[in-house]
């Protein structure tokens, strides 16, 4: 099984910490379960996961401004690929920090 999980930065060092006293290591060994618990398992079989937003981004540009130096298959399909880039569901959202002031 697959598991994307989101663990504090702070719990990872604290529970790899040999200075830490037992009370505070147990604590950040269970919010490293927990974020493991809360993870997302991904589905078995899935193929590669990658950021598809720079190819939406790509054939929206085409759409927007259809140069002579694109390439023809590009310029004729890029509203077909890029209705069918929009129809892929999302397996992970993209991390918030990443998208911030990007509206």
């Amino acid at each position: 099984m697959e598991i994307i999980a989101n663990i504090d930065e702070k719990d990872l060092k604290g529970a790899i910490d040999n200075d830490v006293d037992l009370g505070e290591w147990i604590r950040f060994a269970e919010n490293i379960v927990n974020s493991v618990f809360m993870g997302k398992k991904l589905p078995k079989g899935h193929g590669r996961l990658g950021d598809i937003d720079f190819e939406i981004k790509h054939y929206e540009s085409i759409l927007d401004n259809p140069t002579p130096d694109i390439n023809r298959y590009d310029r004729e399909n890029a509203p077909v690929i890029l209705k069918a880039l929009r129809m892929i569901g999302t397996v992970i959202e993209a991390d918030r920090a990443e998208n911030e002031g990007k509206k």
